[in-house]
């Protein structure tokens, strides 16, 4: 969270209430892509590994964004969606240890998103 605010403030230089509106926005947006799993620790989109490789992914949505006021979450969402959730699975989740593999899904993501 602190990387993306230090590099959105660099890009946009949002007030509180545009980080909270986009925070909000982000998270219904990740909740919508499987609203039965949420809280769930099972489920492709709650884990913590992932949501961390998601928070690193917004940053970037954020940055390439003309403005923060057209992220909505429907806008989020369909971005989100071109993630594979099998490139999530439990086994390539397992496999991503520590700081490095959160960097892996992040990487993977990325290059579904601004393929």
């Amino acid at each position: 969270m602190k990387t993306f605010v230090a590099r959105a403030k660099k890009v946009h230089d949002p007030t509180f209430e545009e980080y909270t509106t986009l925070l909000f926005q982000f998270f219904a947006a990740v909740r919508s892509l499987n609203p039965d799993g949420w809280g769930d620790p099972k489920s492709t989109y709650y884990k913590a590994r992932v949501l961390r490789a998601l928070i690193r992914l917004l940053t970037d949505i954020a940055l390439n964004a003309k403005s923060l006021d057209g992220l909505t979450a429907l806008k989020l969402l369909e971005t989100l969606r071109k993630i594979d959730p099998a490139t999530l699975s439990e086994e390539i989740i397992r496999a991503a240890q520590g700081t490095a593999g959160v960097t892996d899904l992040y990487q993977t993501m990325k290059h579904q998103v601004f393929a």
